[in-house]
């Protein structure tokens, strides 16, 4: 159980740093509720208003990319928001500059998104501010921008082994 306004994170190891070239990421998610006045955090690899970009959700519960506070003017969401009663598979890939949201293995957004590369490691859970309140499991960030098909066979095979 978490106390509520704590803030908890985790900074993932320097070598863990795809952020230059193509990523996945994936992640199960059970957001507890909307996060209220601000957005909340997923995970963050950036310089405060210098570099990098933010994942996460907003108070519709729909997941997203954006680097307006990294020093970046670029954003992608997803139209499908998270569902706060069960497991949600939440998969964003970056192909050059081609950033796409996949809620439960189905593309749900997708935008060109730039940003300036951080030198920051990247970190899971609340940070700057932002709230966190939700669950995650299964965690994977890839050196590579996995096909549409790759995430529909994740997402079938973690919800029906």
């Amino acid at each position: 159980m978490r106390a509520p306004g704590t803030e908890a994170r985790v900074d993932l190891p320097a070598a863990i740093a795809p952020w230059a070239g193509d990523f996945t990421i994936e992640v199960w998610i059970t957001p507890d509720a909307p996060p209220g006045a601000f957005d909340a955090s997923l995970l963050m690899c950036e310089h405060y208003l210098v570099s990098g970009f933010r994942l996460g959700w907003d108070n519709s519960l729909r997941a997203q990319l954006w680097t307006s506070e990294s020093g970046g003017s670029g954003e992608v969401q997803a139209a499908t928001p998270f569902d706060t009663q069960r497991w949600n598979y939440l998969a964003v890939t970056k192909a050059g500059s081609s950033v796409t949201l996949y809620i439960d293995g189905t593309a749900a957004g997708s935008s060109l998104v730039n940003y300036i590369l951080p030198n920051d490691p990247a970190s899971i859970g609340a940070l700057h501010g932002l709230p966190s309140s939700a669950t995650f499991d299964e965690l994977a960030i890839y050196g590579v921008a996995l096909s549409e098909a790759q995430i529909a066979n994740h997402h079938r095979v973690g919800v029906s082994p």
